[in-house]
């Protein structure tokens, strides 16, 4: 991704797959991190840390804030987003 995917929006599988059961409930919104930031190694590698914008159930959050487990195999890129918070499809 370009500029290591500043600018994208990440959800994880569990929150997506919990969206997703719940919906048939009225689920108020998605749940995704923005990307704002990412602090790459000296040698130009993707670095530990990275910071986001939260976007919880439909609710954004004002401050940026650092993403936790972002090593980890639990990340999804997320389709684009209509303007009121729901998920295209």
């Amino acid at each position: 991704m370009p500029e290591y995917g500043v600018g994208q929006r990440f959800t994880k599988i569990y929150w997506q797959q919990q969206e997703q059961e719940e919906s048939k409930r009225v689920f108020p919104g998605p749940t995704f991190w923005t990307l704002t930031k990412i602090l790459p190694k000296a040698n130009g590698r993707t670095g530990h840390w990275a910071y986001g914008i939260l976007t919880w159930k439909g609710r954004q959050r004002m401050t940026e804030e650092k993403i936790t487990g972002t090593h980890k195999t639990v990340w999804k890129v997320v389709d684009e987003v209509r303007e009121d918070g729901r998920k295209k499809k």
